[in-house]
């Protein structure tokens, strides 16, 4: 059962697909699926195909849908192996930040989209957060400076605005745009303060033989302290229907 919030994404993306037909649908950094999920409940008469160039999670991907009709490829978003015009719907979620050639990611995307047909651009937002979401957001932006730091490109998150002057200047029409938080509270019975704080203790500690080791360490009980406070709850996306 989705939780209700999920729910009202999907039904706003149905009423404006409503009588729209899509027969097949790309995932972009599609991980282990997850968009996938809410997509199947949108058109449950759709051909998936998901790609992601991290091999474990399409590994899992691959399980957790072996028995619909989804292929998942190993593939990067700005060499896409496929014929122009093939698909109905791109999508992508949580991905555009994690993309190193965001210009020819985006333009291959429009490459492989049928004629007047549509992209759905599901992305996190860095501003008007609450302070629970900001916790959230710290430790995101931590993590992406580590992996950056450890040569895997990871963007930090941007404003609303940002990202939606991103899909305009890149040739996409943006039809409709509406907020979505989903409710997600990070620290939960299994996953408490302790678990997220010896996590990002984790992350660091990939460059504990550098200088800047010494100088992020502090963050860690400062992250301590800001969720023993405010708690941890997922930031608010920005979800975005585009035409090209």
């Amino acid at each position: 059962m989705y939780p209700l919030r999920e729910l009202l994404i999907m039904e706003q993306l149905k009423k404006y697909f409503n009588k729209k037909s899509v027969y097949q649908i790309l995932d972009i950094a599609t991980g282990e699926g997850q968009f996938i999920k809410i997509l199947m409940d949108i058109f449950p008469d759709a051909s998936y195909t998901g790609i992601d160039p991290n091999e474990e999670s399409l590994q899992i991907a691959k399980e957790t849908f072996q028995d619909k009709n989804i292929q998942f490829f190993k593939m990067r978003a700005e060499k896409l192996d496929f014929e122009n015009e093939k698909f109905d719907l791109v999508s992508i979620s949580n991905g555009l930040h994690h993309l190193p050639h965001l210009e020819t990611s985006l333009s291959e995307m429009k490459r492989v989209l049928k004629p007047d047909d549509l992209i759905i651009i599901n992305e996190l937002v860095s501003n008007n957060l609450t302070p629970a979401q900001e916790n959230q957001k710290f430790y995101h932006h931590l993590k992406s400076y580590t992996d950056r730091l450890s040569g895997h490109f990871h963007h930090e998150t941007w404003a609303k605005q940002k990202i939606l002057d991103i899909i305009q200047q890149n040739g996409i029409q943006i039809e409709i745009s509406f907020d979505y938080f989903d409710g997600k509270n990070f620290i939960t019975e299994t996953e408490n303060i302790d678990f997220w704080v010896i996590r990002l203790k984790e992350h660091l500690e990939v460059l504990k033989d550098r200088s800047v080791y010494q100088e992020l360490l502090p963050k860690v009980k400062e992250f301590r302290r800001r969720i023993e406070k405010d708690g941890m709850e997922h930031a608010t996306n920005v979800v975005v229907v585009g035409k090209i």
